[in-house]
């Protein structure tokens, strides 16, 4: 309850930013959950237009906050919102995919955005990560 009261508090810019985040953070999650996507082509990127104006921060905030209320909201999930979001808003973020290996332990992957050469969502802190190649995506 008190999550909708701060949300009630809110101006009506920043209610509308998460509630097309959760949108995205829950198209994301069929994407990949459901649907389980072979091929980054079939992310639904392809249909991108700039039509919002969301500052790269805004997003990441307003992703961030509206994963905690969709199960499942992996970093990927995220990953794939905000890039929607950033792309769409004319920011060309790229999404990063690594992996990491070491003898006796699984495997571990880690999906992030990188806006002009730095982070903006995923910091990973658990060890040295190996990108894949993704060219076909932004």
């Amino acid at each position: 309850m008190r999550a909708l009261h701060r949300f009630v508090a809110l101006p009506r810019a920043r209610k509308r930013l998460l509630l097309r985040s959760l949108l995205e953070v829950l198209r994301a999650s069929v994407q990949v959950h459901v649907l389980r996507y072979s091929r980054p082509r079939h992310l639904g990127l392809e249909d991108v237009r700039h039509r919002y104006t969301y500052l790269v921060d805004d997003v990441v905030w307003a992703v961030s906050r509206m994963a905690a209320f969709v199960p499942g909201a992996t970093c990927l999930v995220q990953a794939l919102a905000a890039q929607r979001l950033l792309l769409g808003s004319g920011h060309p973020a790229r999404l990063c995919i690594g992996v990491h290996k070491s003898q006796g332990t699984p495997l571990l992957a880690h999906a992030w955005l990188e806006l002009e050469g730095r982070i903006i969502l995923g910091e990973y802190a658990g060890g040295q990560l190996v990108p894949l190649p993704l060219e076909d995506i932004r």
